[in-house]
């Protein structure tokens, strides 16, 4: 699989989460699929997403697919790239709240 290159939104998270002591890896790839902020510890997949997982209803049928909750209890939250660029202090303290509750 084909490593892809993370956004400075998606680096602008993970550098958030880490500096709020969540357990985080940046640029994943699980078998089949690429993970861009992967948090081992609480099972949740981060998907940075541009503009296309919001307008196209091919994508978002996909999203459907892959948003889904695994047999493994692990879950996928997808942030739009444009959504991160203005919220990423309120973004990452919501995640570190959702961390706690998971763990």
């Amino acid at each position: 699989m084909k490593l892809k290159q993370a956004t400075k939104e998606t680096k602008e998270l993970y550098k958030n989460l880490k500096q709020k002591n969540i357990n985080c890896i940046l640029g994943y790839n699980k078998k089949d699929k690429y993970i861009d902020i992967y948090l081992p510890d609480s099972k949740i997949y981060i998907e940075i997403d541009d503009l296309l997982h919001c307008i196209s209803p091919k994508q978002i049928i996909i999203d459907f697919k892959m948003l889904s909750p695994s047999k493994n209890n692990f879950y996928t939250v997808s942030i739009p790239n444009l959504v991160l660029e203005e919220h990423v202090d309120e973004i990452s303290d919501a995640i570190v709240e959702v961390v706690k509750m998971r763990e």
